[in-house]
């Protein structure tokens, strides 16, 4: 047991002691929480120079301690000199971990620490940037960042397809788990982005393709993702996978992923096909889903908002369905 901090110094090593008691498939906690809502109330009067003294301490440990790029945490949406100083230190350190999230609201974060966010982007390809409101009103006020294309409920969770197979490993876990503490479905969220392919032009089919292909090469390479390999026998690939990441041979790795892994995977159709497609397949198994695609803005804006409203209507369709029965 740990005594509550009485100020920063004690507060960033009860976070770091936290953080070697978090579970976590890969042995490493996922998210790290708003470190500037938790730190913020111990800084004080502390002096400019001490702050950034004992931040920058803390950041290198988390490099070192916990040598995970899913390692995330968050800042904003308000102001603070933890955030600017965070910022600061990014910019100096240049390190993988902790990755970040700014949660950025038009009314509460001032353009200057948006501002901040973007040079620092430029120094070190983070932080990302999320709309906090539209994550309130979707996940309510206690969310968390856990990626840069996760968002969930704290104390909610998520399991994501690349990791586990839902229907067979997943569910049964989390109903049982939700069983003994009273709680219903209704009080977890599933959610995952799933690969797409689209092929309405040859050209795109094509790219998109080849980045399924780079990106499942990239996952299947880890120890985290083994338990999904073994469910399909594919560990041999996983291994080779592995030692081909191991030898930096990056380019190599996509031709180990077979087209039966790429229909595992992925979902491929045209854009109007995609949401139905989705809905046949994970239907009754996921609470939020997204395109695990690039995303350029003014690119297929049509599509994306055809496709919006396409899996509304079958989300209502399936809820009258089941109010029937």
């Amino acid at each position: 047991e740990l005594d509550p901090p009485r100020d920063l110094d004690e507060a960033l090593n009860t976070l770091l002691i936290a953080y070697t008691q978090v579970p976590s498939i890969t042995g490493y906690p996922v998210w790290l929480g708003d470190l500037d809502a938790l730190l913020e109330p111990y800084v004080g009067d502390l002096d400019d120079d001490g702050l950034r003294r004992r931040l920058r301490l803390f950041w290198i440990a988390l490099d070192r301690m916990l040598p995970d790029a899913f390692t995330h945490a968050n800042l904003g949406p308000d102001d603070s000199r933890v955030a600017r100083t965070a910022f600061s230190l990014e910019r100096e350190l240049l390190q993988v971990v902790p990755n970040l999230t700014l949660k950025v609201d038009p009314l509460r974060t001032p353009d200057s620490l948006v501002r901040d966010a973007v040079e620092t982007v430029f120094a070190c390809g983070k932080p990302h940037f999320v709309n906090d409101p539209m994550m309130v009103g979707d996940l309510g006020p206690a969310y968390g960042v856990a990626s840069c294309y996760n968002s969930l409920r704290v104390g909610g969770g998520s399991h994501t397809l690349v990791r586990l197979n839902l229907r067979e490993v997943a569910l049964p876990e989390i109903e049982t788990a939700l069983a003994k503490r009273d709680r219903t479905r209704d009080d977890f969220v599933v959610n995952t982005s799933v690969f797409v392919i689209p092929t309405d032009d040859p050209a795109q089919a094509r790219a998109a393709e080849a980045h399924v292909r780079q990106q499942l090469s990239f996952y299947m390479s880890t120890p985290a993702y083994k338990a999904i390999l073994a469910l399909h026998g594919w560990e041999a690939v996983g291994d080779r996978l592995a030692a081909l990441a191991r030898g930096g041979q990056w380019a190599e790795m996509g031709r180990l992923i077979t087209d039966e892994m790429i229909d595992t995977f992925a979902v491929t159709g045209r854009w109007i096909q995609l949401p139905e497609i989705i809905f046949a397949r994970y239907g009754d198994l996921l609470d939020r889903v997204s395109y695990y695609m690039p995303f350029e803005p003014g690119d297929h804006d049509i599509d994306w908002r055809n496709t919006i409203d396409r899996i509304k209507r079958l989300e209502q369709r399936r809820l009258q369905h089941s109010g029937e029965h």
